[in-house]
């Protein structure tokens, strides 16, 4: 285990390209595994039926305001964290970690107390109908017990990153999530308990995840020291989270936002619609997750770089995860444009589902070799330290430019519109990225 002093010097000195791969590989495993489980969670579920899966997309909401919540504080400390090791203040890094991490454990809690007080009334606002709202309330309830753990695993996962140690929080969320798929017809199947039984896989797993994340720290596996001594909220601080966090809390909004209001248009097409959009969700993730885990070993050799004030090595880093990136997707979009119908028939034999999601698939694939640099470029401003820029690009993928793309495509198109929406959105994202990653890297220098 390399101390923070040899940390630092690899960051600083080591060839870039061999070290982004290196550091990308458990962030890579991490997202393919935590997707995997995704699908097989989806696929375990459509087994049931289709409102079992239209009320999992429904719940989805939720489950993605709690991920923004252990994101905001996540990566919001992790790419402050940064720069100051690369600059070698230890005891201000430790500050800014048992700040986000008590910070978070108590507003995942207060969370978790309000979904379970309004379950009801809070699931018809993410889209439920009565047909759908049972299934929904025996998931989403189990869902919102475990939403402090949930919401911590993001967290302290992308602390690890942070520090350059990714292995040990693949360690965690990995067991995790293999442990979900293990569980998953366990509780489903042999223990009769249905959709509620998805959700208790999930929260089981997850706490197992916790703990082993924890105990990493709890055993100094880690150059960055939990403790409530640390815990001293002062404005700085905070600045720097929400500064550095907000472009990842806006980012799991807006998905949220878009995903309630795709579910409420998607449910006047009944329960077909609903699944089928819940499925692509589970399936785009999927999509994406290597550039996810690729752009997770960039940040950390970014962020210490940019530090220590070596632009050189940012750009050189920023360059080649783009590169990599591009040619993974242009790969991806090849096999999503010639098996849209394989692909959506693994999940459901529904013909609407199929047919449904089938061209959701196909449209997605037209822009999918354009991805690579829409991530890879927000991930850049945050780890750089431009807030801002990250912010706005943020808005720009799951707000400013989805959200009115969906209900225009929606209200002149209908049904079909809205199967064109994301991918229209993305098209218009990458020409917003690159006009705005353009002008700070020749502000910048880099």
């Amino acid at each position: 285990m390399k101390n923070a002093d040899e940390m630092q010097a690899m960051m600083l000195e080591r060839s870039v390209g061999p070290l982004i791969f290196k550091l990308a590989i458990p962030g890579i495993i991490t997202m393919m595994i935590t997707s995997i489980y995704s699908l097989a969670d989806t696929y375990f579920v459509a087994r049931l039926g289709v409102v079992e899966s239209s009320a999992v997309g429904i719940v989805f909401s939720l489950m993605s305001i709690i991920q923004a919540t252990g994101l905001f504080f996540g990566q919001g400390s992790a790419n402050t964290i940064s720069p100051l090791l690369g600059r070698g203040k230890r005891k201000e890094a430790d500050q800014v970690f048992a700040t986000a991490f008590f910070t978070a454990l108590l507003l995942l809690s207060i969370l978790s107390i309000i979904v379970l007080s309004f379950t009801r009334g809070i699931l018809v606002f993410l889209g439920a109908t009565e047909e759908t709202m049972a299934s929904a309330i025996s998931y989403g309830r189990i869902i919102a017990l475990g939403a402090p753990w949930l919401g911590l695993c993001y967290t302290m996962n992308n602390i690890f990153r942070s520090e350059g140690k990714a292995v040990l929080g693949m360690c965690g969320m990995a067991t995790g999530a293999v442990l979900n798929i293990v569980l998953d017809p366990i509780f489903i199947f042999a223990f009769k308990l249905g959709v509620g039984g998805a959700a208790l896989a999930t929260i089981l797993s997850q706490l197992i995840s916790f703990v082993i994340l924890l105990s990493f720290f709890i055993l100094k596996k880690s150059n960055l020291t939990l403790s409530v001594r640390n815990f001293k909220p002062q404005r700085w601080v905070y600045l720097g989270i929400a500064s550095l966090g907000t472009p990842s809390l806006l980012r799991n909004l807006g998905t949220t936002i878009c995903n309630i209001v795709l579910m409420n248009y998607a449910s006047i097409y009944g329960v077909a619609a609903t699944a089928a959009f819940s499925i692509i969700g589970r399936i785009n993730h999927f999509m994406i997750s290597m550039c996810i885990g690729f752009g997770q070993g960039m940040q950390p050799v970014v962020g210490y770089n940019w530090g220590a004030r070596k632009l050189d090595r940012v750009r050189a880093g920023f360059s080649f995860s783009l590169r990599v990136c591009t040619v993974g997707f242009i790969i991806l979009s090849l096999i999503a444009a010639f098996g849209s119908r394989m692909i959506i028939g693994i999940f459901s034999t529904d013909p609407g589902v199929i047919a449904i999601g089938s061209r959701c698939i196909f449209y997605e694939a037209l822009v999918m070799p354009l991805l690579g640099y829409v991530i890879l470029s927000g991930m850049l401003m945050q780890c750089s330290g431009h807030g801002k820029e990250a912010s706005i690009l943020a808005l720009f993928r799951q707000g400013c430019i989805l959200l009115p793309i969906l209900t225009a495509l929606y209200l002149i198109f209908g049904l079909e519109g809205m199967e064109a929406a994301q991918a229209t959105s993305d098209g218009l994202c990458f020409l917003s990225s690159l006009f705005v990653v353009s002008r700070v890297r020749k502000r910048e220098g880099f």
